[in-house]
C-alpha cells in the first residue's frame, strides 16, 4: 500500500510538473508566421510553438458591432477608462470619460498621451461582451478556466506601454483603422529594465520603443524588434512571456479588441503571480477602507487632503469630509497627492478645449 501511494504522489507530482514546465517555455527566434485561417487544430498547434501569428479573420459581426459610429450613436453616454501614457506608477493610471468625450479627447490629443484599455465594465454595462463570447469559440483553448474580453482605442500615433501577459493566449483583432506592433522575444527582458506591477497584474518597460530614452540605449541596442502593421479585419497571436507594443494609426480613432484565455494548468503555472496579486489587491481594498472609516465625522471644516499610502501606486479618490472638507485618496507607496490627480483632469480639459 505503501509503494502505491508513494508512485501515485510520484506520478502527480510528475505530471504537474511536466504541464508547468510546457506553460513557462518559450520560444526566442525572431520571426513571425502570416497564415490563413486556418483549422481549430491547426491552430492550436502553430499557438504551442510559442511564435507570434497573423491571419484574415474576417469577422463581420465583430467589425460592424465595434466601429466608432456605432457605438458612439448607442452607447456613448457609458463610461470608458483613459490612460496617461505619461504617467507610469506616479500617479492614477486610468481616469473614467463618457465615450463620446473620450473620442473628443483622442481626435484632439496632439501629445500622443492618452489611449483607452481595460474597459471590461463597459463591455458588461453594454453587453457588447456577448459579441465577443459567441465569435470566440475558434480562438478558445482547450480547457479553458478563464477568459478576459478588451476594447482597445487610440489615435494620433498614440502608443502603449512595452509589456508582457503571462495568460495562455493573447489574441488582438482590429475591427476599426490600423494599428503597427513592435514584438520582442522574452529573451531580451534582462535589457528591457521590467518593472512589475502586481496590483494591475502588468509587467511592462518604463522604455519608450518607439522612441527610445537616451538613458536607456546603451541596453536598448542590444534588443532587436519585430515591427509590423495590422490592418482592419487581422487577429494577431502575441505568445506569453512577449513583449509588445502598440502604435494607433493617426488617421481615425482605431479600436482593438483583445481576446485573453488562460487553462487550467495555465493557472497553477502562474500561482505564485496570481497569489501576489491577490495580496496586493486586498491590501489596496483595507487600506481604503481604513482611512474612510476614520476620515468620516472627523474631517474638521476646511482641513487639507488626506493622503493614504497603499502598494504600487493605485487608488482612487474617495469622498469628501463634511462640509466642503478636502478628499480623501489612497494611494501607492510612490503615488502622489491629490493635487497631481486634479492637474491630470485640468490637462484632460486643456487637451478637449
Amino acid at each position: 500500500m505503501e509503494i502505491f501511494l508513494t508512485t501515485l504522489v510520484f506520478c502527480i507530482t510528475l505530471f504537474v510538473y511536466i504541464h508547468i514546465y510546457h506553460h513557462k517555455k518559450t520560444s526566442n527566434d525572431l520571426e513571425i508566421f502570416d497564415i490563413d485561417v486556418p483549422s481549430k487544430e491547426r491552430l492550436e498547434e502553430l499557438c504551442e510553438l510559442r511564435q507570434p501569428l497573423t491571419m484574415k479573420y474576417n469577422n463581420d459581426d465583430l467589425i460592424e458591432t465595434f466601429n466608432n459610429k456605432s457605438i458612439s450613436n448607442i452607447y456613448g453616454a457609458f463610461d470608458i477608462n483613459i490612460r496617461n501614457n505619461e504617467i507610469n506608477d506616479k500617479g492614477e493610471k486610468y481616469i473614467m470619460l463618457a465615450f463620446n468625450t473620450a473620442e473628443m479627447l483622442f481626435n484632439k490629443d496632439n501629445n500622443q498621451n492618452y489611449n483607452s484599455e481595460n474597459n471590461q465594465t463597459f463591455l458588461s454595462e453594454t453587453t457588447l461582451i456577448k459579441h465577443m463570447q459567441n465569435n470566440d469559440l475558434f480562438l478558445r483553448p482547450y480547457m479553458v478556466s478563464s477568459c478576459k474580453y478588451d476594447m482597445l482605442m487610440g489615435t494620433n500615433n498614440t502608443r502603449t506601454p512595452l509589456r508582457y501577459d503571462i495568460c495562455n493566449r493573447h489574441y488582438l483583432y482590429v475591427t476599426e483603422g490600423s494599428i503597427k506592433i513592435k514584438l520582442t522575444p522574452p529573451c531580451n527582458t534582462k535589457y528591457l529594465y521590467r518593472e512589475n506591477d502586481y496590483e494591475m497584474l502588468e509587467f511592462r518597460s518604463n522604455i519608450n520603443v518607439w522612441e527610445p530614452q537616451e538613458e536607456y540605449m546603451k541596453n536598448f541596442n542590444k534588443v532587436k524588434f519585430l515591427e509590423f502593421e495590422v490592418n482592419e479585419g487581422t487577429m494577431v497571436y502575441i505568445p506569453p512571456y512577449w513583449w509588445y507594443s502598440i502604435e494607433y494609426s493617426p488617421e481615425k480613432t482605431n479600436t482593438v479588441l483583445s481576446f485573453k484565455y488562460t487553462t487550467y494548468m495555465n493557472t497553477i503555472a502562474i500561482t505564485p503571480e496570481l497569489l501576489i496579486h491577490y495580496l496586493q489587491t486586498m491590501n489596496v481594498q483595507f487600506k481604503t477602507e481604513r482611512i474612510l472609516t476614520n476620515a468620516q465625522g472627523a474631517v474638521p471644516q476646511g482641513a487639507p487632503s488626506v493622503v493614504a499610502a497603499g502598494p504600487q501606486g493605485a487608488a482612487s479618490v474617495v469622498a469628501a469630509g463634511p462640509q466642503g472638507a478636502a478628499s480623501v485618496v489612497a494611494a501607492g507607496p510612490q503615488a502622489v497627492g491629490p493635487n497631481d490627480i486634479n492637474s491630470q483632469i485640468n490637462e484632460l480639459r486643456e487637451t478637449l478645449q
